[in-house]
């Protein structure tokens, strides 16, 4: 019987592992979906930079404006578009309920780093999620410009600012839930380590979670997907528990038959043993 239920025990552990090395490849096409995104987005900052080249570093207020009214009519998850010169805001769209967002970024406690390190490393960078001077929390993905002949110059950045829940709803995580996981999605902080979960199908703690994590722009991103069902399928674990019975039961008419087979032979031998 401990042979079978070893071999059970075994089978399981496998199956588990071959279920959490699947989900691990699933995750994969989540942080594909994400980072397909986000370029979307990333790509758009890019029309700024391309005024800026056209116009000798110059962009008017009005085309910003222009620019930029086009760009958020089409996409609802942006919630502001901004550039600062200099790394100081001095244009944002809309400009109702950005009263407040003409800041020096490299002074800003908040964005200070992320500044620096987009502008010192030349990249795009995408905070972890900020409360925002328009209300509500945002992604804020910045994009340090430089002009001139080598594009060397410092000019500034090209800002998107995007709406956090609206940003979520364009991915398919819903797919989990689906398939009977439980999922949270988490940006880890830089200087703490600690995750902030932006999105979760269950504010329980995940069971035996799968993880996958990944860079966004330089943030680091974390899918967690945890599974009921010590990832074995329900269908799966009945199917091989019927085995397991057929087996045991089959071990043990075997024993039993052989048993009395021997039971059977001892008493022929004491027979003859009689005879002679």
């Amino acid at each position: 019987m401990s042979v079978g239920y070893f071999i059970f025990d075994l089978s399981n552990n496998l199956t588990e592992e071959r279920n959490k090395t699947n989900m691990r490849h699933l995750l994969k096409k989540y942080e594909s979906e994400i980072l397909i995104k986000v370029n979307e987005y990333l790509t758009l900052s890019k029309v700024y930079k391309y005024m800026l080249f056209k116009n000798d570093s110059f962009i008017s207020k009005n085309d910003f404006t222009s620019i930029s009214k086009n760009l958020i009519e089409k996409n609802r998850v942006i919630k502001s578009l901004q550039l600062a010169p200099n790394g100081t805001v001095k244009y944002a769209y809309p400009e109702k309920g950005n009263e407040n967002v003409y800041i020096d970024l490299f002074t800003d406690k908040k964005r200070r780093g992320d500044a620096i390190y987009a502008r010192d490393n030349r990249v795009s960078i995408m905070s972890e999620p900020l409360e925002l001077f328009q209300g509500g929390i945002g992604l804020i993905i910045r994009t340090p410009i430089f002009v001139g002949k080598d594009f060397n110059t410092f000019w500034g950045f090209s800002i998107i600012i995007l709406k956090v829940n609206d940003f979520l709803n364009t991915l398919s995580l819903s797919e989990l839930c689906d398939g009977g996981y439980n999922y949270k999605l988490s940006v880890i902080q830089k200087n703490s380590n600690n995750k902030i979960v932006i999105s979760e199908s269950s504010p329980d703690d995940l069971v035996n979670a799968v993880e996958h994590e990944f860079s966004v722009l330089n943030q680091h991103w974390l899918i967690s997907v945890g599974s009921p069902g010590k990832w074995i399928n329900e269908l799966e674990y009945t199917y091989k528990t019927y085995i397991l019975v057929f087996f045991v039961f089959a071990l043990s008419l075997i024993t039993y038959m052989f048993y009395r087979l021997l039971i059977k032979k001892k008493k022929c031998m004491n027979c003859l043993m009689l005879i002679h």
